[in-house]
């Protein structure tokens, strides 16, 4: 469950990003669907091909995502607390709760996002495709948002629901 104050906090922080409304980021409108389908259809015909084509995909709308929270934020790309802010706030977005482990298990220069639900579930509603597929999407729109932070930021999805775990887990480096 989401605090109260942690969300209204984020809700001020997010206006000044330009986002008003969960509902306007989500992609609930025509254009969401047709490239839903297109997905789908684009999998179904390319199978296991497909994948660098969505990873390519992914990469890029995570850095333009991205790049909207970082331009509005000013983030220190040295920190590794501020790598994990555009995926903290996607998280958010989705009404999901998520805390950062600080002392992870990871190793030291790691940091990691904890999340307890799919914060791109709603991406792959309908989708009959494996967790394999899911977590390159995933992996590649994450790694997209914390390079509008930092080049040099690497993100590995160590938990992971779509695969049965109770919760995902991002783990971020620097270099």
């Amino acid at each position: 469950m989401i605090s109260m104050d942690k969300y209204v906090n984020f809700a001020k922080t997010w206006k000044t990003v330009g986002v008003s409304s969960r509902l306007r980021w989500q992609q609930n409108n025509s254009l969401g669907r047709f490239n839903k389908y297109l997905l789908i259809r684009f999998i179904d015909r390319y199978g296991e091909k497909a994948m660098e084509v969505i990873s390519e995909t992914g990469l890029a709308v995570g850095y333009e995502d991205g790049k909207k929270i970082v331009d509005n934020l000013n983030l220190d790309s040295n920190s590794l607390r501020a790598l994990l802010i555009p995926i903290e706030a996607i998280s958010l977005l989705a009404g999901v709760d998520s805390d950062i482990l600080v002392e992870s298990n990871y190793g030291p220069g790691s940091i990691c996002l904890r999340v307890n639900d799919c914060i791109y579930a709603t991406l792959f509603d309908g989708m009959n495709i494996g967790a394999d597929f899911k977590t390159n999407a995933c992996t590649s729109y994450s790694t997209g948002l914390t390079h509008a932070v930092s080049e040099k930021s690497r993100v590995k999805v160590v938990k992971r629901r779509c695969a049965g775990d109770k919760y995902c887990e991002f783990v971020v480096t620097l270099g």
